[in-house]
């Protein structure tokens, strides 16, 4: 994710209705709830040139979403030979791989 240095950084995404959602970008945060529909936005301050910075952001459940791939199909984490994983729990475990379609996977054949 790059950010535009000097102006506030704006997050939003979908929730649980009244979950708690936490944000933490490099040593900010910032705490909000979801609405009713479950749609939740918070704003992070402004922050200088530099990073890279970790962006974590916390609550009771995932939910995926890209501006590049407006209507998904489905989606994978962590798929494929020896993934590497960055998602964790609350208990700082690594999640493990998931995908929601059941298409038939292709294995390459030895020769």
């Amino acid at each position: 994710m790059v950010v535009q240095q000097g102006r506030p950084i704006r997050l939003a995404g979908q929730a649980a209705p009244g979950e708690a959602v936490t944000a933490t970008f490099g040593a900010a945060s910032a705490a909000t709830k979801a609405d009713a529909a479950g749609r939740w936005s918070l704003a992070l301050p402004a922050f200088a040139a530099g990073g890279p910075y970790a962006l974590k952001i916390e609550g009771a459940m995932v939910v995926l979403s890209s501006p590049d791939v407006p209507e998904p199909i489905a989606v994978r984490y962590a798929w494929g030979d020896d993934p590497p994983n960055t998602l964790r729990n609350q208990a700082d475990l690594p999640a493990v791989h998931f995908r929601s379609d059941d298409w038939p996977t292709i294995t390459a054949t030895a020769h």
